[in-house]
């Protein structure tokens, strides 16, 4: 088993004042992750976080730097991106930075939503959230507890051993690893939170919630359940977690990105980069259950849905373009 990556490691020591300052995407906590590259700005504070390809750069999330800075960011990456002779795709990025590649005459594509609980308010009332009270009333019947694991307080090598096996069940369980970035469980366990479900005292389902600095709130990264936890372990566990951040005064918290492509953007592409992704779509939905993943984030009727983007510089949707991206997950 491979050792647990720490905030002792010397990159996160060098990155997270930039997270704790700047990161306001959802995702910009993952960029502690390795085989990310890091590009420092030189005419704002901040970075830029991407995968590196032989043609290709996968920009993960927004920049990481004020968001007044966004303009003069993104012009000196592409200008360093285009001195090296690469084209660019920025994966889940919002609304600010896509209106600036927008002008840019870039190609623009609404990959999904990014749902997002205020805390605060937050509450499963009325007919929309009507699914969620069922979930969760089941589950409480099923004698499902939720526990927080807190292993800045005490590792425990046995549960966490569970966690584990609960993923190994997960995971085979499903045809394809469609986890974004990899299930990183441990790694810099210092940031995150940790939530789990028992049922007769034995681990069926956890979460792991990684910050987003920026905001005061959390991404539910790893929410995991086995394939025989009880109808509505999830859903349960979600409430019971924003519970907890309410008391302690949290802002938002969110699932991340719920993909689903916009038609209107695919019918602007051409034939070729349409088919392509169409293509892509049903491949993903077929193994991955895209479709279901939005629906079921979707029912929990939170009051904001923010859109998430994948642009590509300059114009245009390539097979190329697809193998950056899978490449970049280590999906082919």
């Amino acid at each position: 088993m491979k050792a647990d990556i720490s905030l002792e490691d010397s990159t996160a020591s060098v990155i997270l004042p930039f997270l704790k300052q700047y990161g306001y995407n959802s995702f910009s906590t993952l960029l502690l992750y390795h085989n990310i590259c890091y590009y420092y700005l030189k005419t704002c504070e901040g970075l830029v976080g991407y995968f590196d390809g032989n043609k290709i750069t996968v920009v993960i999330g927004d920049p990481i730097c004020s968001v007044n800075n966004y303009s003069r960011a993104l012009n000196e990456f592409i200008e360093y991106c285009v001195t090296h002779n690469k084209q660019v795709i920025f994966l889940l990025v919002g609304e600010t930075l896509t209106h600036l590649l927008k002008q840019r005459g870039a190609t623009v594509i609404r990959i999904g939503d990014d749902f997002i609980f205020d805390i605060g308010t937050y509450a499963p009332r009325g007919d929309r959230a009507k699914m969620i009270r069922l979930a969760r009333n089941h589950a409480l019947r099923a004698g499902l507890i939720v526990h927080e694991y807190k292993p800045t307080i005490k590792r425990n090598e046995e549960l966490e051993a569970q966690f584990l096996q609960v993923a190994k069940r997960w995971s085979e369980h499903r045809s394809l690893n469609s986890h974004f970035l990899g299930l990183n469980l441990f790694d810099y366990y210092e940031l995150k939170r940790y939530f789990y479900g028992t049922v007769h005292e034995e681990l069926i389902a956890f979460m792991s919630c990684a910050p987003i600095f920026a905001r005061n709130g959390y991404l539910f990264e790893d929410v995991v359940r086995d394939p025989n936890a009880p109808y509505g372990a999830i859903e349960l566990m979600t409430l019971e977690a924003l519970a907890q951040f309410k008391e302690e005064g949290k802002l938002i918290a969110t699932f991340g990105i719920s993909p689903r492509l916009d038609p209107i953007d695919m019918d602007k592409l051409p034939f070729k980069g349409r088919a392509i992704i169409k293509s892509a779509v049903w491949c993903a939905n077929t193994f991955m259950n895209l479709q279901g993943l939005h629906h079921f984030r979707k029912k929990f009727s939170t009051e904001r849905a923010e859109s998430m983007y994948l642009v590509k510089y300059p114009e245009g949707f390539s097979i190329r373009d697809l193998v950056a991206i899978l490449r970049s997950f280590n999906i082919v």
